[in-house]
């Protein structure tokens, strides 16, 4: 009798998520690269993502991501050292991934890119608003491993690009997390 409690008991900690529906939240950083490099430094990012099993192995992930970072102090945009800049992505994803415990995965997706940089110019004295919200994509690879049948961690690395101003956004996100299934 012991033996098959062990038994079942070790099955359904490596059962993989059978949820339809999951509330995840993340945590990460954001490596600038390309001229967003060249003007700000990377942050610390937070994310949610609900997402929806359509099939076994296709979801459709909903992510808002909040990242903070601060401007490099050798930039060419004339903008004061101390600025924070922050970046709201809100973005819907497809995610195609193998079936089983341990889901290596790729995520492509598009989504609106909110921006936000205000800074008093150093040389006219007056406050300079650059906030405004572009449209943008990602794709990324990652991986999944699922507890229970309805908990799981999962981390990933993610490109994101979007035409913002004063630089565009190029960048590497790279997050990990767990995540709820109902």
């Amino acid at each position: 009798m012991k033996k098959y409690l062990l038994i079942i008991a070790i099955l359904a900690l490596v059962a993989p998520s059978l949820a339809i529906f999951s509330v995840g939240a993340q945590v990460g950083y954001l490596a600038p690269s390309g001229t967003y490099a060249d003007a700000f430094t990377g942050g610390v990012t937070t994310n949610l993502r609900f997402s929806l099993g359509l099939i076994p192995i296709v979801d459709v992930n909903l992510n808002i991501m909040y990242v903070e970072g601060t401007v490099t102090d050798d930039n060419d945009l004339g903008i004061p050292e101390q600025e924070m800049n922050s970046i709201v992505p809100i973005t819907v994803q497809g995610k195609l991934k193998l079936p089983g415990i341990f889901s290596p995965y790729v995520v492509g997706g598009i989504g609106l890119y909110l921006y936000n940089l205000e800074y008093t110019d150093t040389v006219s004295g007056e406050l300079v608003d650059r906030s405004g919200a572009e449209f943008g994509y990602n794709a990324g690879i990652g991986f999944e491993v699922g507890f229970l049948g309805f908990l799981g961690a999962y981390a990933d690395g993610t490109y994101h690009w979007a035409d913002t101003e004063p630089a565009t956004v190029q960048c590497f996100t790279f997050t990990a997390g767990f995540y709820v299934g109902f």
